[in-house]
């Protein structure tokens, strides 16, 4: 098990509306966890939960989601891990759903790369990988450390809203594809590394086929893709509503499928599958490691 426990920044949706109930919860949380840096931000769509949310932001060099949720609901509130690529609309490519939350939230997960991001920046830089795609690039916080180590980057983004950002944020080098990752492909460029950072839980299992199956066929001769993928060891599965083998309906719609080595192995053995590592960032992951030979 890789483990990623400093400069860690963990992003939570609550149901607390205003500055008096944050203020309280803030004071709570504030003397159980004093090394912990935290704030709130009370934009409200006036939705109900989870669709409307506050959003919570902690800080600090270990964060253990599970005390602090228990926390914020023993107080009288909601709280759930606000993971990348989660949404409480009717699907996981649900554009008007992400055109919300960006221009809501706008850079709601920070503008540090995921711990992961940073691992797999190593292995292509090891691997002498130069030109990257990374399907479902938001506004291109995991980008950036790619292109930082002088590989060119390239995205495809389903909110015309995250790619407005990451052009802000980080100019207009790394081309953004818009749309959703079920219609790949957008291009007809052979790359040697891709990345996909927990987004192919979110999908059925015909469309997770077809993204290993396209971006298979996007790789060149000896490249690498890279899946981060939500683990069965998380403490949220077996939550929500059952709605198919390992997959459950939660966070007030979004259904997510949970891997273990045995359905890595059944979706990915074909695609040059060579490494599966267990790491733990604000939850329990897999990173899936392909290669395309022959």
């Amino acid at each position: 098990m890789s483990n990623f426990d400093t400069n860690m920044i963990e992003v939570f949706t609550t149901s607390i509306r205003t500055q008096d109930e944050a203020k309280r919860v803030l004071h709570t949380i504030g003397n159980q966890f004093p090394g912990l840096k935290i704030n709130f931000d009370l934009e409200d769509s006036g939705r109900p939960y989870p669709c409307g949310h506050s959003i919570l932001r902690v800080e600090g060099a270990a964060i253990q989601p599970a005390p602090i949720i228990s926390a914020i609901n023993k107080s009288g509130f909601n709280c759930d891990i606000l993971e990348d690529k989660i949404c409480a609309a009717q699907g996981a490519e649900e554009p008007d759903f992400w055109e919300t939350a960006f221009s809501e939230k706008k850079e709601m997960w920070g503008l540090a790369p995921a711990p992961s991001a940073v691992l797999v920046r190593d292995f292509f830089v090891e691997n002498h990988v130069k030109n990257v795609l990374l399907p479902g690039i938001g506004y291109g916080r995991n980008a950036q450390v790619f292109r930082e180590s002088g590989m060119r980057t390239t995205g495809i983004e389903i909110s015309k809203t995250a790619i407005e950002l990451a052009a802000k944020h980080y100019g207009k080098e790394i081309i953004i594809h818009h749309g959703s990752v079920t219609d790949m492909p957008f291009d007809n460029v052979q790359y040697d590394g891709i990345f996909c950072y927990n987004l192919i839980h979110l999908l059925n299992e015909s469309e997770r086929a077809k993204l290993i199956q396209d971006c298979y066929a996007q790789l060149s001769e000896g490249g690498f893709m890279v899946f981060v993928a939500i683990s069965k060891e998380a403490p949220t599965y077996g939550q929500g509503t059952l709605v198919g083998k390992d997959r459950f309906e939660m966070f007030g719609g979004v259904k997510l499928f949970f891997y273990d080595r045995e359905s890595i192995e059944a979706e990915f053995g074909l695609f040059g599958l060579f490494e599966i590592l267990e790491i733990r960032e604000n939850n329990l992951f897999f990173l899936i490691k392909c290669r395309k030979t022959g």
